[in-house]
């Protein structure tokens, strides 16, 4: 995981040291499933921090690959994710506005 950690530094990000487990699908359904909070923002909020990740392997494609195809699929990923990371977070401010405090 060296060339993932430098490329994390290069973009001045933190290194996870490879461990990716919030993209574990089958360990993020379950603890979707077993959330204390409503459905809808557990599920906003694991899917932010998975768009994230990806947006953050993405990046480091961008710094680290050489391959131009993979470029470009990564500066796609950036894109798509970022702005579907835009819409989760406003869904995120409204809902939880919108939410009764118990």
């Amino acid at each position: 995981m060296a060339v993932f950690d430098e490329a994390m530094a290069l973009l001045d990000l933190p290194s996870d040291s490879g461990s990716l487990d919030h993209m574990d699908p089958e360990g993020g359904g379950r603890s979707l499933c077993a959330a204390r909070e409503p459905f809808e923002l557990a599920f906003i909020k694991r899917m932010i921090a998975h768009h994230e990740a990806a947006i953050d392997m993405a990046n480091v494609a961008q710094v680290s690959g050489s391959n131009d195809e993979l470029k470009i699929f990564s500066r796609q990923v950036i894109e798509a994710q970022t702005a579907e990371t835009a819409q989760l977070e406003s869904w995120r401010e409204q809902w939880v506005s919108a939410t009764p405090m118990a």
